[in-house]
């Protein structure tokens, strides 16, 4: 929105911007994780899970596991 304001059409600018966008979309996830699972919903694919030995129970009570830390390394790269 803010590339169109701006007249700013370019290929390159509109990748910049993808990528910041996504960048911000996965941190305001990754800080919300335990919320969102308190309510119902976890976004971590469980396929993803028995790879980095993450369980559920480190999500809900909140843990930074080495676990939680690779499956998340994993999924953003």
């Amino acid at each position: 929105l803010l590339l169109a304001l701006a007249d700013v059409r370019d290929e390159e600018s509109q990748r910049a911007s993808d990528a910041i966008c996504t960048g911000l979309q996965i941190v305001n996830f990754c800080q919300d994780i335990r919320l969102d699972a308190l309510r119902g919903r976890i976004y971590l694919p469980k396929s993803r899970w028995g790879t980095h030995l993450l369980v559920e129970s480190d999500i809900m009570a909140g843990r930074c596991t080495e676990p939680l830390r690779r499956t998340l390394a994993g999924w953003c790269s």
